[in-house]
């Protein structure tokens, strides 16, 4: 998905089990892409912003994150080959967050 010039990617590689819900963003994907969370009620929370997003882009983006929230978790059920998706407020945050 690309929102404002900003690719919404997934990594491949999110641990075993897999972290709960989340997207990375980026101009160009890369290791330190903003990671976002998705909540099972589609809210967003901002993990991190290493891509350096401006506050007002980011609002914007997180916004349509949460908008196309459906979307996303049945792309994360596709790519991820799963029919279970795992939300970061369903389980102890401090499990995920840093």
């Amino acid at each position: 998905m690309e929102i404002l010039g900003y690719i919404i990617y997934f990594w491949s590689n999110e641990g075993h089990p897999a972290e709960p819900l989340h997207v990375h963003i980026a101009k160009t994907p890369n290791k330190n892409g903003t990671k976002i969370w998705i909540k099972s009620n589609g809210d967003t929370l901002i993990e991190h912003n290493k891509s350096k997003i401006p506050s007002n882009e980011l609002k914007k983006l997180t916004k349509t994150i949460s908008d196309y929230h459906k979307e996303i978790e049945k792309n994360w059920k596709d790519f991820f080959k799963t029919k279970k998706i795992t939300y970061i407020d369903k389980i102890k945050e401090n499990n995920f967050c840093r």
